[in-house]
């Protein structure tokens, strides 16, 4: 897959996440600066999805996530939650933005579990 693919694959992966945990989702439109919204609790969320088959760990045991869109880090006003997406695993790491800093976010493969939409 490229990029775009990628891309892509990740959005409908989150949307199918959070539908199988009871949540509404849907994609946006091209352009827009958060990929999909979410319902949680009578409340729409604004998400920026992230997708990565890259594994900055030697062990390969964790994924590393950017969290910027064409370069610009994306700001906690314009997006509620990140969902950070292992393709290959088809897995979802689901964030507050306010909890996410850094540019750049590694999750352990492991770990994603912890990170379901349930539990934010």
């Amino acid at each position: 897959m490229n990029e775009k693919q990628i891309g892509t694959a990740g959005e409908y992966l989150a949307c199918f996440n959070a539908m199988k945990n009871g949540h509404y989702a849907y994609m946006t439109t091209s352009g827009c600066e958060y990929d999909i919204c979410v319902e949680v609790n009578d409340i729409i969320y604004k998400v920026q999805v992230k997708s990565s088959t890259y594994s900055r760990s030697k062990n390969n045991k964790s994924l590393s996530f950017t969290i910027a869109r064409r370069n610009k880090v994306v700001s906690k006003y314009n997006v509620d939650i990140f969902a950070l997406v292992d393709i290959k695993a088809e897995k979802v790491a689901w964030f507050w933005s306010k909890d996410l800093g850094s540019h750049r976010k590694s999750v352990k493969k492991k770990d994603f579990k912890n990170y379901n939409i349930n539990n934010l």
